[in-house]
C-alpha cells in the first residue's frame, strides 16, 4: 500500500511545478492554452512569418502589448522609445 501512495506522490510531483500554470501576475494579460508563437510587442511591431504553433502561457489581453525590457503588458502608447 505504501508503495502505491509513493508511485502516485512521485507521479504528481514530476507533472507538476507547484504553481498555478494558469495564473498570470500581471493584470493585463490572461492565459491561454494555444497562444500564438510571435505576438506583438513594443519592440517588434510588425511580425513577418510566422510559424503555426499554439504556446501555453500568459499573453496580453488587447490593447496592451508586451513590453520585452520590463516584461509587462502595456498600451503602445506607453511603450518606451526605440533606440538607434
Amino acid at each position: 500500500m505504501k508503495l502505491i501512495v509513493f508511485c502516485v506522490v512521485l507521479f504528481a510531483l514530476t507533472f507538476s511545478d507547484g504553481k498555478a500554470d494558469d495564473v498570470c501576475e500581471d493584470p493585463n494579460a490572461m492565459y491561454k492554452s494555444c497562444g500564438t508563437a510571435c505576438p506583438v510587442t513594443c519592440q517588434k511591431r510588425q511580425v513577418g512569418v510566422c510559424i503555426e504553433v499554439c504556446l501555453k502561457g500568459c499573453f496580453c489581453k488587447p490593447p496592451f502589448i508586451l513590453d520585452e525590457v520590463s516584461g509587462r503588458c502595456v498600451r503602445s502608447s506607453d511603450c518606451p522609445p526605440c533606440s538607434a
